[in-house]
Formats: structure tokens, sequence, C-alpha cells
């Protein structure tokens, strides 16, 4: 099972989606952010 940041960060990873429009999509933008920089 995913969160939805998790699946936002894969949309953005792979590009799909942007950060910006992710970050407006996010329960918790922090969160994301968390996800996205720990993947780099």
């Amino acid at each position: 099972m995913q969160t939805m940041e998790q699946c936002l960060a894969s949309l953005v990873n792979r590009g799909v989606l942007s950060m910006d429009v992710a970050m407006s999509y996010a329960y918790d933008p922090k969160d994301l952010q968390r996800i996205l920089f720990e993947h780099r």
C-alpha cells in the first residue's frame, strides 16, 4: 500500500507531474518534500 505522497513523488520522479502540481495535491506537503529529497 502506498500513501498519496509516495504516489505523487513517484509521478514527479518520472516527470509526469511537476513538483508544484504534486505539492498542490499532497495531503502532507512536508512529507512529500521529505520523500522527494530522500530519493535524490
